[in-house]
């Protein structure tokens, strides 16, 4: 399991808070799905859609209606299955990101991301951006879920039940890959620093 060391984090982070458009097609939605990525967890397909499951196809729409803000942007609806859904529950970063891509809000039900927009597309993209950023390990969309499952797990006090809720998997074994590999590379780091391999 790989996930982004902090200081790289930081950089797509930073990155993010520029304001800066990818020059592609894509390119405000671009932005707006690694917000989601890095913030939510979710998986690429889950963000994009395209992926098929009983004839309903898979995806963020925009979802509750905030009475606060009359618009309908502090969390998205994941489409997952025939009548199942998953709110994602956005951070203040991607609201921001949100609402210069919808200034007006979006429209409830539709898909957040253009249809053309698809999974290797943001493959291709995040490998981009992760080297211009002079980023040398090798980065995934879903480096981005593993990067905010270690992160829940070692600042939320090494609580598995955190990691389960925070990427919505179906049990906690599934999250238990998570405490395994992060105590793994704290055991690394102790012996490293008393000079033993």
């Amino acid at each position: 399991m790989k996930w982004l060391k902090a200081e790289d984090r930081d950089k797509f982070f930073t990155w993010l808070d520029s304001g800066a458009i990818p020059n592609s097609l894509y390119g405000p939605h671009y932005r707006l799905y690694l917000a989601i990525a890095m913030e939510a967890g979710l998986r690429v397909t889950e963000i994009v859609g395209g992926k098929t499951v009983d004839g309903i196809t898979l995806g963020l729409t925009h979802g509750h209606y905030n009475p606060t803000t009359q618009r309908w942007e502090a969390v998205l609806r994941l489409k997952r299955k025939v009548k199942t859904y998953r709110d994602a529950f956005l951070g203040p970063r991607t609201i921001r990101i949100y609402r210069d891509v919808f200034p007006g809000g979006g429209e409830p039900s539709q898909p957040v991301f253009p249809p053309k927009m698809n999974r290797n597309d943001c493959y291709k993209w995040t490998k981009r951006l992760a080297k211009s950023l002079g980023i040398e390990q090798d980065v995934t969309p879903h480096t981005m879920r593993h990067t905010l499952g270690h992160d829940v797990y070692v600042k939320g006090g090494r609580d598995i039940m955190k990691v389960q809720k925070a990427l919505a998997h179906a049990t906690a074994a599934t999250s238990m890959v998570y405490a395994e590999a992060s105590d793994e590379e704290g055991l690394d780091a102790i012996a490293g620093v008393r000079g033993e391999d």
